[in-house]
């Protein structure tokens, strides 16, 4: 949550003094959000060196999440540590839920 606002607060400040910093806000907000989440957790060489699982897409990930956990009392929490680390998670998860049901003949 800190790094979230530290990350959007630096974002601010660097969009006020480049031009076209307001066309370019909104992404660098993300960007910081995703950095200092990553950060956080240790960096990526740490999240990659202590994971047991590698995934070829985002869509990938967010299966697997709905498959390992979606059924979890707090997966909630789960899906916005996820969306942390990936904020493009956020609007395409139920999309990408969805799809693999489909696929799925569901």
């Amino acid at each position: 949550m800190v790094g979230e606002k530290a990350g959007g607060m630096a974002a601010n400040a660097l969009a006020s003094k480049v031009p076209f910093g307001g066309l370019a806000g909104g992404f660098m907000k993300k960007k910081a959000k995703e950095s200092a989440a990553i950060i956080a957790m240790g960096g990526n060489k740490f999240i990659k060196k202590t994971s047991d699982q590698s995934f070829k897409s985002l869509e990938d990930y967010a299966v697997f999440l709905q498959a390992r956990h979606g059924s979890a009392p707090d997966f909630k929490l789960t899906l916005a540590a996820a969306v942390a680390l990936y904020p493009d998670l956020e609007h395409k998860f139920a999309g990408y839920i969805k799809k693999a049901y489909r696929k799925q003949g569901f």
